[in-house]
């Protein structure tokens, strides 16, 4: 939709892409550009949110997020009211249909879009010098990674890259891939920075900054989350993480970057979390992502019983995190569980007493049930109308026949059957009978 306003072309970016459809149809090897400006044009002057907007502030703070690899941006020390065309880059705000339609002197209303990046250019000669970034006030934002709504941040830094001549890019992990999942909505990646540093060398900033993501674009508007399987290990064991996404976004090389890996019982990823292993690279190009997989850890002995997420903290060094820290943490999103710690002693005893001792069982086969690699069984001496199934893949202990005090062998255990399956699992009896 193309609208002449004296001197000034009004152009909306989505119908421009419906245009461009047939030639972004193939795998992309970077960025992809809707026009470009010269670097005299920068940075941009931008009137960021006033005081009463809801998200006044996070427009800015993104704006920010550019300015950390290039010379960019500018805020107004005072908010103006916007008009549309006014020669000026203005963050407009929350509009309605109407208001929308009344802003940019059009008649489609948002329909369905959630946000707007609306460019001016000149006529002769034909030239894009500043830009208009509206929001959907229908569409329900939050500014949680986990909360309800579009993410507000990812919105404003994927408009603002509309701003600076980037266009969608949907065969990449990409910030102007609007399909990226909330956890990474907000983070520029490798291609994004690529383009600053091809297009306005003059403005880059000298950075170092590795990142370390746990979505990938995966296909055309489609990301995929990595993954560790198998989602239930016993200590000892081994995960393998499959799908992370690891990429250099500084404008030069980078040499002896190591991503240590650890579990944790919360998405609050640290080096007090469980260390499970590292994995170290050698040198990585300018602004650079790939997709790693098959990566095989052991499960130490010591992690006790419970739920964990995988966690990643990336090191540019191999040391010390960079001065952008954002990237540099990350966790899967799906929790694995630890069945067990080391060895692990079971009680059983009908009467549900044991001694005192915990975990107490009532049934030999629910103890069993409850056994990780390296767990021993103690049952208490008696007879038992059980037909065990001892067919596991775990190694465990199974001693019948114990004491009141569950401290020694004293008598025997007697079932009704036992039997034993084709799994890889080891099972050691003593004091066991069958009746």
């Amino acid at each position: 939709m193309i609208i002449f306003n004296n001197v000034f072309k009004q152009v909306l970016i989505c119908s421009l892409i419906i245009v461009m459809v047939c030639i972004m149809n193939t795998p992309s090897k970077g960025y992809e550009v809707l026009f470009t400006y010269d670097e005299s044009d920068l940075p941009h002057v931008l009137n960021v949110l006033g005081p009463s907007d809801p998200y006044t502030g996070y427009d800015a703070l993104m704006a920010d997020s550019w300015n950390l690899y290039a010379d960019l941006f500018r805020k107004w020390t005072a908010r103006y009211v916007p008009g549309f065309p006014d020669g000026y880059n203005d963050e407009v705000g929350f509009l309605n249909d109407s208001e929308f339609n009344s802003y940019y002197g059009l008649y489609s209303g948002w329909d369905g879009a959630a946000a707007i990046c609306m460019l001016e250019f000149l006529v002769s000669p034909i030239y894009f010098p500043f830009s208009d970034i509206s929001y959907n006030s229908a569409i329900p934002w939050t500014i949680s990674e986990t909360g309800s709504g579009a993410l507000f941040q990812g919105t404003a830094l994927h408009e603002l890259g509309h701003a600076i001549g980037l266009a969608h890019n949907f065969y990449a992990t990409s910030v102007m891939n609007y399909y990226q999942p909330k956890p990474i909505d907000a983070h520029l990646m490798p291609d994004d920075v690529k383009y600053l540093y091809d297009k306005f060398p003059n403005k880059v900033k000298s950075v170092t900054d590795m990142g370390v993501w746990a979505y990938s674009c995966s296909g055309y508007k489609t990301y995929a989350a990595a993954t560790a399987t198998p989602s239930s290990v016993s200590p000892g064991d081994a995960i393998e993480v499959d799908g992370i996404y690891v990429g250099n976004l500084r404008n030069g090389t980078q040499s002896g970057a190591v991503i240590k890996f650890y579990l944790s019982t919360n998405t609050s990823i640290s080096t007090s979390d469980t260390y499970i292993g590292q994995v170290s690279f050698s040198d990585w190009g300018a602004a650079i992502g790939n997709t790693y997989s098959n990566i095989v850890f052991s499960i130490p002995s010591t992690v006790a019983q419970g739920t964990y997420y995988v966690g990643m903290i990336i090191y540019a060094n191999g040391f010390s995190t960079d001065s952008i820290t954002y990237n540099n943490t990350a966790y899967l999103p799906t929790s694995i569980t630890v069945a067990g710690s080391g060895t692990t002693t079971i009680y059983t005893d009908p009467s549900a007493s044991c001694g005192g001792n915990t975990p107490c069982y009532t049934t030999i086969q629910s103890a069993i049930n409850a056994a990780s690699s390296g767990s021993v069984i103690k049952v208490l001496a008696g007879s038992y109308a059980e037909n065990l199934s001892l067919n596991s893949s775990n190694n465990y202990e199974l001693q019948g026949g114990q004491n009141s005090t569950y401290s020694s062998t004293t008598g025997t255990s007697s079932v009704n059957s036992m039997t034993f399956g084709s799994s890889s699992g080891t099972v050691t009896v003593g004091g066991m009978v069958v009746q």
